[in-house]
């Protein structure tokens, strides 16, 4: 049913009835954009986007292996996300970094999952 400004700031409920047919909803662009009321969901969403860990050798163990210093580490990204959202990520937009329209789903990739992991030495 939609939503119509009330003109004093609110809204009241949509008394106006509107015909919509599958021919005109699919494939008429002009009256029905990307944004349109039907296609759009909750994008609330709470993500664990990055997180590194490092561990730095030192004392003993630096010299047994002979070395000035040793450190190993990991990173992982993308890897938890949170959200009642049912395409892949409200974070990611349909129409690449020009779109503003959070939460649109269609035509939307979902961000990578990645990890790295390294070792750091010095003689």
């Amino acid at each position: 049913g939609g939503m119509m400004d009330d003109g004093n700031g609110g809204f009241t409920p949509n008394t106006q009835p509107f015909l919509i047919t599958a021919n005109s909803y699919y494939r008429d662009f002009n009256n029905y954009n990307s944004a349109s009321e039907v296609l759009l969901q909750d994008a609330s969403w709470v993500k664990l986007r990055n997180i590194g860990l490092t561990y730095n050798f030192t004392g003993t163990v630096l010299d047994k292996l002979k070395m000035d210093n040793l450190s190993v580490f990991g990173n992982a990204s993308n890897i938890i996300l949170w959200t009642p959202f049912k395409g892949f990520d409200p974070e990611s937009n349909s129409f690449s970094s020009g779109s503003n329209i959070y939460g649109y789903t269609g035509l939307n990739v979902p961000l990578s999952v990645s990890y790295s992991f390294g070792v750091k030495v010095g003689f």
